[in-house]
């Protein structure tokens, strides 16, 4: 995760802020019992994460969080980066540093061989 305890509480306020923060939002914005319920979930979900990827872009030292060092708070961006974004109907080019995590992680060999492996019709 990280070298040293601070890499490590960067790596544990990144991750929390995702999973703690947004993604009960978008859980109820897809889950919720009413639409109602599901449209205020989503607004809220797209609020708080605009709010969070703002925070987290200026938490980026140079190329990942933890500088040179891929962690799971990049791969935690880079698997929000997607859908979750686009249902949201946000853009993560409005955050300059968070994209660029993704792209590299995009062009990573070892990830991309993962998710063709996790994900290919044969598994």
């Amino acid at each position: 995760m990280g070298s040293t305890s601070l890499k490590t509480l960067k790596v544990d306020m990144i991750v929390d802020a995702i999973s703690a923060d947004i993604i009960p939002h978008l859980k109820d914005s897809i889950w919720g019992a009413t639409d109602e319920i599901k449209a205020v979930a989503k607004a809220k979900a797209a609020e708080v994460t605009k709010k969070t990827f703002a925070v987290l872009e200026n938490l980026v030292s140079a190329d990942y969080f933890l500088g040179s060092e891929i962690s799971l708070a990049d791969i935690m961006v880079f698997d929000f980066s997607n859908e979750p974004m686009s249902m949201l109907g946000l853009n993560l080019n409005e955050y300059p540093k968070l994209s660029k995590i993704v792209q590299s992680l995009n062009g990573n060999e070892n990830i991309k061989n993962y998710l063709a492996n996790t994900f290919s019709p044969q598994n």
